[in-house]
């Protein structure tokens, strides 16, 4: 349950940098346990830390039925958990705050759930406002639908409240601190290396929702399809207005085509007029 674990970047590198050194996981427990490897004041907390932890890194690679529904091979998906438990343990701050989050992302439905829902959902209608009542709507749908998460209390509800909102600020999603940026959702920047594995896991969806990428290559594509016409051409006089070079009469900036074998604007813009059947003026040759 994600309650008292939160984010633990400090754990998850200590314990992913053993687990690349070939530790086992019983190892893992007893070397972090009995040097004290996390520098807890106390013992109390150690063992259940590191063996989630563990559970976190086991989480990321997808069983071989995940695996068939993503049309993905497993043994390039155990090698692109591996390459992110590496960037865990010895990435950049950046390379492992994404690897961690994408391990909550898997260990944890509610987290997937909040991501692809709430924070794609958003960013994909340019909504990015996270207020404290959008989560709150979102734990009483979240607890609605999912049976085991009915049975939790309004206290278990408020602190996995916490660390949801603690999670996506440790991943660049949300603001630092108490302020109005603390509600505003932000496209995230996902270090190559990452987003590799990702791609190798076949987690497209999941990168669409947290960059927003998606929406940014759907409007480009949109633009590129618009069509540039010369603003002398009046029969499309829609568009005439596109562009602020047509509003100050000048050239259009793009290399617009009519059709597929017409000149490029500017000889489309000093091409003779050609009079109609009526007189209007119509299309430049």
């Amino acid at each position: 349950m994600l309650t008292r674990e939160q984010f633990l970047p400090h754990e998850m590198r200590i314990v992913a940098a053993l687990r690349m050194q070939g530790t086992s996981d019983e190892q893992v427990v007893v070397r972090v346990k009995s040097e004290n490897l996390f520098q807890y004041p106390t013992e109390r907390m150690v063992a259940n830390r590191a063996t989630v932890c563990l559970r976190r890194l086991d989480a990321m690679v997808p069983t071989d039925a995940v695996c068939a529904a993503r049309g993905i091979d497993p043994k390039t998906a155990v090698e692109a958990a591996s390459s992110l438990t590496r960037l865990t343990a010895s990435g950049t701050p950046t390379q492992a705050d994404q690897a961690i989050f994408y391990s909550m992302i898997c260990r944890y439905d509610i987290v997937r759930e909040l991501v692809l829902v709430e924070v794609g959902e958003r960013l994909q209608n340019f909504d990015y406002a996270f207020t404290a009542v959008d989560l709150n709507a979102f734990m009483t749908r979240f607890t609605t639908e999912y049976p085991d998460a009915a049975r939790w209390t309004e206290a278990t509800v408020k602190r996995i409240k916490g660390s949801l909102r603690q999670t996506l600020r440790h991943a660049g999603l949300i603001g630092e601190g108490q302020g109005p940026e603390s509600e505003l959702l932000s496209p995230l920047f996902l270090d190559s290396d990452v987003e590799r594995a990702l791609v190798q896991l076949g987690e497209q969806s999941l990168i669409a929702a947290l960059t927003g990428r998606a929406v940014m290559e759907r409007g480009s594509r949109q633009k590129r399809r618009r069509p540039c016409y010369h603003p002398g051409d009046r029969s499309h006089h829609q568009y005439r207005y596109s562009f602020p070079q047509e509003r100050r009469g000048g050239a259009c900036p793009l290399r617009a085509r009519l059709s597929g074998n017409l000149a490029p604007c500017a000889a489309f813009a000093r091409a003779p007029v050609q009079r109609g059947l009526f007189g209007q003026q119509g299309h430049r040759q």
